[in-house]
């Protein structure tokens, strides 16, 4: 008899079985969201938007609201940029004046020339 009390004893309280895991509401859905959760749904999502819209617009430095001279950017927008679809893009800032550009044309017909002197034609 003292075997089977200390069996019980395990997995028995003194007013029966184990409450271990025990539901005190059995109407409770088994994936129901936290409370926080359930709290953010309750408000409508235009005013959650228009909320998270204005803290993320407060966060922006402005030097005007901290008594500081503003400041403009000596670089250029990139919309006036150039961008890989313009042709001078990439062109070298040490090209100078039609000299340069005359004497890379005539690199360039050299190149076209060597390489017609090398082609070879077998009949």
């Amino acid at each position: 008899m003292k075997e089977k009390e200390e069996n019980e004893a395990g997995w028995k309280t003194k007013n029966g079985f184990d409450t271990l895991n025990k539901n005190m509401n059995w109407n409770k859905h088994p994936k129901q969201p936290p409370q926080s959760v359930m709290d953010d749904l309750n408000i409508p999502y235009v005013q959650q938007k228009n909320d998270a819209k204005t803290k993320l617009t407060s966060a922006v430095y402005r030097p005007e609201d901290y008594g500081k001279q503003d400041f403009q950017s000596k670089v250029k927008q990139q919309h006036q940029q150039g961008t890989f679809s313009d042709p001078s893009f990439f062109k070298t800032v040490f090209i100078s004046g039609e000299d340069m550009v005359k004497e890379m044309e005539a690199d360039r017909q050299k190149e076209k020339d060597d390489f017609q002197k090398k082609v070879v034609v077998a009949n």
